[in-house]
């Protein structure tokens, strides 16, 4: 005959297998949930940086694009102004022509 102790400790021995199996388990899925949330979050917030970055990139281009304007404003502002100082140059001297002509 099977002692009664014997079928008791394999008994438990069995349903700690069991049990211990259950748990790796269970704790193996929660594991790869948590995972799964972590990857969500990183790849969120990969997400919102390669955005910020795309606008960064864009508002660069139109600051260098807006400096290139106001470089050719600036070029064509001083083209006129020499025309200007030219006209007024040109301008004194009848001027001064127009009075010594009257003192004389």
């Amino acid at each position: 005959m099977v002692d009664v102790n014997l079928l008791i400790a394999i008994g438990g021995i069995i349903l700690t297998l069991v049990f211990s199996i259950l748990a790796n388990v269970r704790a193996s899925r929660t594991s790869i949930k948590d995972e799964i949330e972590k990857a969500k979050a990183d790849a969120h917030k990969q997400t919102r940086l390669e955005t910020k970055l795309d606008e960064i990139s864009s508002d660069t281009k139109d600051i260098k694009s807006d400096i290139r304007n106001m470089k050719n404003d600036i070029g064509s502002i001083n083209e006129r102004l020499i025309i200007v100082e030219q006209s007024t140059k040109s301008a004194h001297h009848r001027i001064d022509a127009i009075t010594s002509d009257k003192q004389s």
